[in-house]
């Protein structure tokens, strides 16, 4: 039974994720991040539960890890494509 849902804007449209546990929600939602490119970040992400301290913890993951992304990948493309 799926407990958590996710929708993820990215920007050729929403995609609607499904999870059983708060640790599979953050693995999906990792994947899809993955794929997209630095520059797309902040995009909206909304998380339904019914537990609020879970949805509370996957937002600041969501939000961290946005964060992370946006920085951490974009200072990496960078790298190589100076050093090219």
């Amino acid at each position: 039974m799926i407990t958590i849902s996710i929708i993820v804007t990215t920007p050729t449209g929403p995609i609607l994720l499904g999870a059983m546990s708060e640790r599979d929600a953050a693995i999906t939602v990792e994947a899809i991040f993955y794929r997209l490119k630095p520059s797309v970040f902040p995009i909206p992400v909304e998380i339904r539960c019914r537990d609020e301290r879970m949805k509370n913890r996957l937002i600041d993951y969501v939000i961290d890890l946005q964060g992370d992304l946006s920085v951490d990948r974009s200072a990496s493309d960078r790298q190589q494509t100076s050093q090219s």
